[in-house]
């Protein structure tokens, strides 16, 4: 990958870690650091697709379109532990427009047995790319965090089906 790349994922992750560490420390600039990087994140065009009018996070800028869906839940987690340390109505209302896409995304990736990793299916005419069961398990941890983290009977809905496919 080219120098320049940005990943969801991981600055999502780094994110979180900050605000823990901030949270932990008593240290307020690296909670307004990882502010800044969700920002960043948000701000850039090539971090986000469009289906339906409902944004998904990406994996990658710059790479094909394929939409893991890890990388957008752990986007969504960012955005929640964000809303939890700073609490400002521009990200709660941010947090409630992203659960809403976010709920209505999930079953793109639901193929009754188990999830897809990625939309690469929709967008190039492949296969269902199945999850294997360690990335499904990742799916099913992200949604019952989401859960204890938001009011959302959707998401609690799709976490409690979901594991039902790890048996």
């Amino acid at each position: 990958i080219a120098a320049g790349w940005t990943s969801c994922k991981t600055q999502s992750l780094g994110a979180m870690g900050l605000i823990r560490a901030g949270e932990f420390l008593g240290e307020p600039s690296l909670k307004k650091t990882a502010e800044k990087a969700i920002i960043a994140t948000l701000e850039n065009s090539e971090m986000s697709t469009e289906i339906n009018g409902w944004r998904i996070y990406r994996d990658l800028s710059g790479v094909e379109e394929s939409c893991v869906l890890n990388s957008h839940l752990y986007m969504l987690m960012a955005i929640s532990d964000i809303v939890e340390v700073r609490g400002t109505k521009k990200w709660r209302s941010f947090l409630s427009e992203e659960l809403s896409n976010t709920e209505k995304i999930l079953p793109l990736y639901d193929i009754a047995n188990s999830t897809v990793y990625d939309l690469s299916h929709i967008f190039h005419n492949v296969p269902p790319n199945k999850a294997s069961p360690q990335y499904h398990s990742t799916h099913v941890m992200q949604l019952k965090w989401l859960d204890e983290k938001v009011d959302s009977e959707k998401i609690n809905e799709i976490a409690k089906r979901w594991e039902t496919y790890l048996y």
